[in-house]
């Protein structure tokens, strides 16, 4: 697969892909990197790309997918901030600000 293809797929299609493993973490992974590169100067989406790290977490999760370790996503225990997760609470037609209708979740 070109690396139109590989970034045009779905989440799905891409999973379903790397554990047929017909594609591999370190193909997609580089087609991203490759799709960022060219286009990042034009939309300024990135502000560092960190391709490094990319690529070994790919060849991470590539071992893993050969193990057999690979049990899916990890769910997140908090935020990238170390707090607790937020929810959103209902807060329309309420004068509360917008930003106070997240709150810690239990």
């Amino acid at each position: 697969m070109g690396v139109t293809e590989l970034t045009a797929l779905s989440l799905r299609a891409a999973s379903d892909l790397l554990h047929r493993r017909a594609i591999s973490p370190v193909e997609l992974t580089e087609a991203y990197l490759v799709r960022i590169e060219r286009w990042n100067p034009h939309v300024k989406a990135y502000l560092t790309v960190m391709a490094e790290d990319a690529r070994a977490a790919a060849r991470r999760a590539e071992a893993a997918l050969v193990a057999r370790t690979d049990r899916g996503l990890p769910a997140p225990r908090s935020s990238p901030t170390g707090s607790r997760p937020r929810t959103r609470r209902s807060c329309a037609a309420s004068a509360v600000p917008a930003w106070s209708c997240w709150a810690s979740a239990p």
